[in-house]
Protein backbone atom coordinates (compact mmCIF):
# COMPACT_ATOMS: atom_id res chain seq x y z
CA UNK A 1 0.00 0.00 0.00
CA UNK A 2 0.98 3.70 -0.75
CA UNK A 3 0.62 6.45 0.74
CA UNK A 4 1.30 9.43 -1.66
CA UNK A 5 -1.56 11.34 -0.71
CA UNK A 6 -0.78 11.17 3.04
CA UNK A 7 0.67 14.69 2.87
CA UNK A 8 -2.29 16.32 1.05
CA UNK A 9 -5.03 17.24 3.68
CA UNK A 10 -7.85 17.20 1.46
CA UNK A 11 -6.37 13.97 0.03
CA UNK A 12 -9.46 11.12 -0.28
CA UNK A 13 -6.39 8.38 0.74
CA UNK A 14 -5.71 9.67 3.97
CA UNK A 15 -6.90 7.73 6.69
CA UNK A 16 -9.78 8.97 7.99
CA UNK A 17 -9.57 7.37 11.78
CA UNK A 18 -6.47 9.96 12.06
CA UNK A 19 -8.15 12.84 10.81
CA UNK A 20 -10.96 11.97 13.48
CA UNK A 21 -8.10 11.51 16.22
CA UNK A 22 -6.98 15.11 15.48
CA UNK A 23 -10.03 16.29 15.35
CA UNK A 24 -10.50 14.91 18.65
CA UNK A 25 -6.78 16.77 19.83
CA UNK A 26 -7.59 19.84 18.47
CA UNK A 27 -10.85 20.10 20.37
CA UNK A 28 -9.04 18.72 23.79
CA UNK A 29 -6.61 21.82 23.30
CA UNK A 30 -8.75 24.58 22.56
CA UNK A 31 -11.36 23.75 24.90
CA UNK A 32 -8.48 23.76 27.66
CA UNK A 33 -7.51 27.10 26.36
CA UNK A 34 -10.76 28.70 26.15
CA UNK A 35 -12.19 26.94 29.22
CA UNK A 36 -9.22 27.14 32.10
CA UNK A 37 -9.51 30.65 32.75
CA UNK A 38 -13.60 30.80 32.32
CA UNK A 39 -14.55 27.51 34.93
CA UNK A 40 -13.10 27.09 37.65
CA UNK A 41 -14.09 23.45 37.62
CA UNK A 42 -11.59 23.19 34.16
CA UNK A 43 -9.29 24.54 36.66
CA UNK A 44 -9.22 21.84 39.52
CA UNK A 45 -9.30 19.04 36.66
CA UNK A 46 -6.09 20.34 35.49
CA UNK A 47 -4.50 21.27 38.24
CA UNK A 48 -5.36 17.90 39.95
CA UNK A 49 -6.33 14.85 37.80
CA UNK A 50 -6.40 15.66 33.98
CA UNK A 51 -3.89 18.09 32.21
CA UNK A 52 -6.48 18.53 28.92
CA UNK A 53 -4.58 20.63 26.84
CA UNK A 54 -1.09 18.27 27.05
CA UNK A 55 -3.37 15.04 26.27
CA UNK A 56 -4.88 17.06 23.58
CA UNK A 57 -1.24 17.53 22.08
CA UNK A 58 0.27 14.08 22.97
CA UNK A 59 -2.62 13.02 20.50
CA UNK A 60 -1.18 15.13 18.23
CA UNK A 61 2.46 13.72 18.87
CA UNK A 62 1.87 9.82 18.59
CA UNK A 63 -0.65 10.92 15.45
CA UNK A 64 3.08 12.24 13.74
CA UNK A 65 4.82 9.26 14.71
CA UNK A 66 2.46 7.23 12.86
CA UNK A 67 2.20 9.05 9.81
CA UNK A 68 5.75 11.22 9.29
CA UNK A 69 8.29 7.92 8.50
CA UNK A 70 4.72 6.19 6.23
CA UNK A 71 5.63 10.03 4.49
CA UNK A 72 8.94 9.68 3.85
CA UNK A 73 9.06 6.62 2.80
CA UNK A 74 6.37 7.09 0.27
CA UNK A 75 8.54 10.30 -1.24
CA UNK A 76 11.14 9.44 -3.92
CA UNK A 77 13.32 11.73 -2.29
CA UNK A 78 14.53 13.39 0.71
CA UNK A 79 14.36 16.75 -0.86
CA UNK A 80 10.74 16.12 -1.89
CA UNK A 81 9.72 15.33 1.81
CA UNK A 82 11.14 18.76 3.07
CA UNK A 83 9.64 20.35 -0.11
CA UNK A 84 6.10 18.64 0.82
CA UNK A 85 6.61 19.90 4.31
CA UNK A 86 7.53 23.28 3.90
CA UNK A 87 4.65 23.92 1.85
CA UNK A 88 2.57 21.96 4.39
CA UNK A 89 3.73 24.05 7.99
CA UNK A 90 4.80 27.30 6.93
CA UNK A 91 2.11 29.55 4.32
CA UNK A 92 -0.13 28.64 7.43
CA UNK A 93 2.57 29.69 10.47
CA UNK A 94 3.65 32.60 8.22
CA UNK A 95 0.20 33.94 8.14
CA UNK A 96 -0.75 33.13 11.95
CA UNK A 97 2.18 35.49 12.63
CA UNK A 98 1.51 38.07 10.17
CA UNK A 99 -1.79 37.93 12.38
CA UNK A 100 -0.12 38.19 15.64
CA UNK A 101 1.86 41.65 14.41
CA UNK A 102 -1.23 43.02 12.81
CA UNK A 103 -3.02 42.63 16.22
CA UNK A 104 -0.35 43.41 18.85
CA UNK A 105 0.16 46.56 16.66
CA UNK A 106 -3.61 47.19 16.88
CA UNK A 107 -3.00 46.36 21.03
CA UNK A 108 -5.40 43.35 20.75
CA UNK A 109 -2.90 40.23 20.93
CA UNK A 110 -0.53 40.10 23.92
CA UNK A 111 2.86 38.79 23.04
CA UNK A 112 3.89 36.23 25.55
CA UNK A 113 7.14 38.07 26.61
CA UNK A 114 8.66 40.87 24.20
CA UNK A 115 10.55 39.36 21.66
CA UNK A 116 11.68 42.21 19.68
CA UNK A 117 12.74 42.26 15.65
CA UNK A 118 15.25 39.50 16.32
CA UNK A 119 12.76 37.66 18.31
CA UNK A 120 9.78 37.90 15.43
CA UNK A 121 12.05 37.30 12.90
CA UNK A 122 13.48 34.00 14.25
CA UNK A 123 10.13 33.09 15.15
CA UNK A 124 9.48 33.25 11.08
CA UNK A 125 11.61 30.27 11.05
CA UNK A 126 9.93 28.17 13.26
CA UNK A 127 13.24 27.17 14.73
CA UNK A 128 13.39 29.65 16.93
CA UNK A 129 12.94 26.63 20.61
CA UNK A 130 16.26 25.33 19.47
CA UNK A 131 18.10 28.51 20.08
CA UNK A 132 16.25 29.30 23.47
CA UNK A 133 14.52 32.89 21.83
CA UNK A 134 10.45 32.86 23.23
CA UNK A 135 7.38 31.65 21.08
CA UNK A 136 5.15 34.79 19.92
CA UNK A 137 2.35 32.24 20.59
CA UNK A 138 1.99 30.33 23.68
CA UNK A 139 0.87 27.21 20.97
CA UNK A 140 4.61 26.98 18.76
CA UNK A 141 6.02 25.16 21.77
CA UNK A 142 4.99 22.00 19.88
CA UNK A 143 6.26 22.78 16.85
CA UNK A 144 9.94 22.41 18.02
CA UNK A 145 8.94 18.94 18.77
CA UNK A 146 8.04 18.61 15.25
CA UNK A 147 10.46 19.69 13.73
CA UNK A 148 12.95 17.45 15.92
CA UNK A 149 11.02 14.47 14.73
CA UNK A 150 11.60 15.26 10.86
CA UNK A 151 15.56 16.07 11.44
CA UNK A 152 15.38 12.84 13.67
CA UNK A 153 13.73 10.35 10.98
CA UNK A 154 15.58 12.26 8.01
CA UNK A 155 18.54 11.21 9.61
CA UNK A 156 17.47 7.67 10.07
CA UNK A 157 16.41 7.92 6.24
CA UNK A 158 19.94 9.17 5.40
CA UNK A 159 21.44 5.78 8.11
CA UNK A 160 19.11 3.50 6.92
CA UNK A 161 17.52 2.72 9.93
CA UNK A 162 14.26 3.47 8.70
CA UNK A 163 13.44 -0.26 9.00
CA UNK A 164 14.12 -0.45 12.71
CA UNK A 165 11.84 1.49 14.32
CA UNK A 166 11.46 -0.82 17.36
CA UNK A 167 15.06 -1.08 17.96
CA UNK A 168 15.33 2.51 17.57
CA UNK A 169 12.47 2.72 19.81
CA UNK A 170 13.74 0.69 22.83
CA UNK A 171 17.16 2.66 22.81
CA UNK A 172 15.69 5.79 23.29
CA UNK A 173 13.40 4.32 25.82
CA UNK A 174 16.47 3.16 27.89
CA UNK A 175 18.01 6.21 27.17
CA UNK A 176 14.94 8.62 28.56
CA UNK A 177 15.06 6.44 31.50
CA UNK A 178 18.77 6.54 32.50
CA UNK A 179 18.61 10.52 31.75
CA UNK A 180 14.99 11.03 34.08
CA UNK A 181 16.69 8.74 36.96
CA UNK A 182 20.07 10.28 36.45
CA UNK A 183 18.34 14.38 36.58
CA UNK A 184 16.12 13.14 39.93
CA UNK A 185 18.33 10.83 41.55
CA UNK A 186 21.76 12.07 41.03
CA UNK A 187 21.71 15.79 39.95
CA UNK A 188 17.96 16.43 42.09
CA UNK A 189 17.06 18.18 39.08
CA UNK A 190 13.57 17.76 37.84
CA UNK A 191 13.79 15.73 34.25
CA UNK A 192 13.96 17.92 31.41
CA UNK A 193 10.34 16.26 29.72
CA UNK A 194 10.49 17.88 26.60
CA UNK A 195 12.48 14.59 25.59
CA UNK A 196 9.79 12.45 26.33
CA UNK A 197 7.68 13.91 23.88
CA UNK A 198 10.04 12.42 21.00
CA UNK A 199 9.36 9.02 23.03
CA UNK A 200 5.55 9.32 22.27
CA UNK A 201 6.39 9.89 18.59
CA UNK A 202 8.29 7.23 18.04
CA UNK A 203 5.72 4.83 19.86
CA UNK A 204 3.55 5.77 16.82
CA UNK A 205 5.96 5.09 13.94
CA UNK A 206 5.91 1.36 16.27
CA UNK A 207 2.30 1.45 16.36
CA UNK A 208 2.41 2.61 12.55
CA UNK A 209 4.38 -0.61 11.66
CA UNK A 210 2.33 -2.60 13.54
CA UNK A 211 -1.24 -1.54 12.51
CA UNK A 212 0.43 -1.94 8.86
CA UNK A 213 1.38 -5.68 9.09
CA UNK A 214 4.91 -4.76 9.27
CA UNK A 215 5.44 -5.82 12.69
CA UNK A 216 4.98 -8.40 14.79
CA UNK A 217 2.07 -7.81 17.40
CA UNK A 218 4.66 -8.87 20.23
CA UNK A 219 6.96 -6.22 19.37
CA UNK A 220 3.74 -3.93 19.27
CA UNK A 221 2.66 -4.87 23.08
CA UNK A 222 6.49 -4.63 24.19
CA UNK A 223 6.89 -0.95 22.85
CA UNK A 224 3.22 -0.13 24.64
CA UNK A 225 4.30 -1.83 28.14
CA UNK A 226 7.80 0.09 27.95
CA UNK A 227 5.68 2.89 26.60
CA UNK A 228 3.74 3.29 29.61
CA UNK A 229 6.32 2.46 32.28
CA UNK A 230 8.29 5.19 30.42
CA UNK A 231 5.54 7.55 30.77
CA UNK A 232 5.31 6.95 34.58
CA UNK A 233 9.08 7.29 35.30
CA UNK A 234 9.37 10.60 32.95
CA UNK A 235 6.32 12.23 35.06
CA UNK A 236 7.76 11.00 38.10
CA UNK A 237 10.84 12.40 37.41
CA UNK A 238 9.78 15.69 35.79
CA UNK A 239 6.82 16.42 38.65
CA UNK A 240 6.72 14.05 41.68
CA UNK A 241 6.63 17.36 44.22
CA UNK A 242 6.33 20.18 41.66
CA UNK A 243 3.66 22.38 41.42
CA UNK A 244 3.89 24.56 38.71
CA UNK A 245 1.03 26.79 37.52
CA UNK A 246 0.60 27.81 33.57
CA UNK A 247 -1.65 30.24 32.22
CA UNK A 248 -3.58 27.13 30.75
CA UNK A 249 -2.98 23.85 33.03
CA UNK A 250 -0.68 22.94 36.17
CA UNK A 251 2.81 20.81 35.72
CA UNK A 252 2.48 18.24 38.76
CA UNK A 253 2.82 14.57 38.86
CA UNK A 254 -1.02 13.16 38.37
CA UNK A 255 -2.58 15.32 35.69
CA UNK A 256 0.10 15.13 33.76
CA UNK A 257 0.89 11.33 34.16
CA UNK A 258 -2.34 10.93 33.31
CA UNK A 259 -2.74 12.93 30.38
CA UNK A 260 0.70 10.83 28.80
CA UNK A 261 -1.00 7.66 29.75
CA UNK A 262 -4.61 7.94 28.48
CA UNK A 263 -3.76 9.45 25.48
CA UNK A 264 -1.38 6.73 24.35
CA UNK A 265 -4.01 3.90 25.60
CA UNK A 266 -6.65 6.08 23.62
CA UNK A 267 -4.28 5.82 20.45
CA UNK A 268 -4.00 2.19 20.74
CA UNK A 269 -7.76 1.13 21.67
CA UNK A 270 -8.40 3.56 18.59
CA UNK A 271 -5.82 1.69 16.19
CA UNK A 272 -7.19 -1.83 17.50
CA UNK A 273 -10.63 -0.51 16.28
CA UNK A 274 -10.13 0.98 13.21
CA UNK A 275 -12.43 -1.90 11.18
CA UNK A 276 -15.23 -1.34 13.99
CA UNK A 277 -15.66 2.48 14.77
CA UNK A 278 -17.11 4.44 12.72
CA UNK A 279 -16.28 8.43 13.37
CA UNK A 280 -18.38 10.88 13.06
CA UNK A 281 -17.54 13.09 9.75
CA UNK A 282 -17.81 16.59 11.65
CA UNK A 283 -15.12 14.97 13.65
CA UNK A 284 -12.97 13.94 10.82
CA UNK A 285 -13.46 17.66 9.03
CA UNK A 286 -12.26 19.38 12.28
CA UNK A 287 -9.04 16.62 12.21
CA UNK A 288 -8.59 18.26 8.44
CA UNK A 289 -8.04 21.82 9.88
CA UNK A 290 -7.12 20.78 13.28
CA UNK A 291 -3.65 22.44 12.05
CA UNK A 292 -4.95 26.08 11.32
CA UNK A 293 -7.25 25.66 14.41
CA UNK A 294 -4.37 24.83 16.55
CA UNK A 295 -2.42 27.65 15.15
CA UNK A 296 -5.22 30.73 14.96
CA UNK A 297 -7.36 29.87 17.94
CA UNK A 298 -5.46 31.68 20.54
CA UNK A 299 -5.96 34.63 18.18
CA UNK A 300 -9.55 34.42 18.75
CA UNK A 301 -9.27 33.55 22.22
CA UNK A 302 -7.69 36.61 22.71
CA UNK A 303 -9.51 38.78 20.77
CA UNK A 304 -12.88 37.31 22.49
CA UNK A 305 -11.17 38.55 25.38
CA UNK A 306 -11.54 42.70 24.53
CA UNK A 307 -15.48 42.01 22.40
CA UNK A 308 -17.10 39.54 24.73
CA UNK A 309 -18.29 38.49 28.36
CA UNK A 310 -16.61 35.37 29.65
CA UNK A 311 -19.98 33.28 29.96
CA UNK A 312 -20.77 29.64 28.63
CA UNK A 313 -21.96 31.00 25.14
CA UNK A 314 -18.96 32.98 24.66
CA UNK A 315 -16.95 29.08 24.80
CA UNK A 316 -19.36 27.86 22.17
CA UNK A 317 -18.71 31.50 19.89
CA UNK A 318 -14.97 30.63 20.44
CA UNK A 319 -15.15 27.14 19.18
CA UNK A 320 -16.96 28.12 16.13
CA UNK A 321 -14.83 31.33 15.30
CA UNK A 322 -11.68 29.16 15.72
CA UNK A 323 -12.44 26.34 13.25
CA UNK A 324 -14.05 29.00 11.09
CA UNK A 325 -11.01 30.93 10.81
CA UNK A 326 -9.13 27.44 10.21
CA UNK A 327 -11.18 26.48 6.96
CA UNK A 328 -10.59 29.76 5.45
CA UNK A 329 -7.27 29.10 6.03
CA UNK A 330 -7.34 25.62 5.13
CA UNK A 331 -9.30 26.78 1.76
CA UNK A 332 -7.65 29.38 0.81
CA UNK A 333 -3.74 29.11 2.72
CA UNK A 334 -3.03 25.68 3.20
CA UNK A 335 -4.29 23.77 0.08
CA UNK A 336 -3.15 25.80 -2.65
CA UNK A 337 0.10 25.67 -0.91
CA UNK A 338 0.00 22.48 -0.19
CA UNK A 339 -0.80 21.61 -3.87
CA UNK A 340 2.02 24.02 -4.98
CA UNK A 341 4.33 22.29 -3.16
CA UNK A 342 3.33 19.12 -5.03
CA UNK A 343 3.39 20.78 -8.05
CA UNK A 344 7.15 22.12 -7.58
CA UNK A 345 8.93 18.85 -5.43
CA UNK A 346 9.00 17.01 -8.30
CA UNK A 347 11.34 19.56 -10.26
CA UNK A 348 13.71 19.60 -7.53
CA UNK A 349 16.92 18.39 -7.56
CA UNK A 350 17.14 14.60 -6.52
CA UNK A 351 18.58 13.55 -3.37
CA UNK A 352 19.74 10.13 -2.56
CA UNK A 353 16.38 7.98 -2.67
CA UNK A 354 14.98 7.54 0.69
CA UNK A 355 14.33 3.36 1.58
CA UNK A 356 11.20 2.18 2.21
Amino acid sequence: MTYKGILMSASPNRLQFLDALRGIAVLLVIFAHAAHSRFPIVQVIDANYFQTGQAGVSLFFLISGYIIPKSLNASPSLKVFWVHRFFRLYPAYWVCLFLVILLASAQLFRIQEPLGTVGMAANFTMLQGFVGIKNAVNVFWSLKFEMAFYFLMTAFAVTGMLKRPFLIFMLYSAGTIALALGMRLVLHKYFAYGVFNLELMLLGWVLAEWHAKRLAGKYAVISVIVGLGTTLIAAYTAFAGRTEELTVGTLSFVPMANAWLLSTVFFVATLLTTQQVRWPRVLAWMGTVSYSAYLLHPLVLELSIHFLPPTAPTVVLEFAASFAAAWVCFRFIETPCIAYGKKVAPRAQIAPTVRA
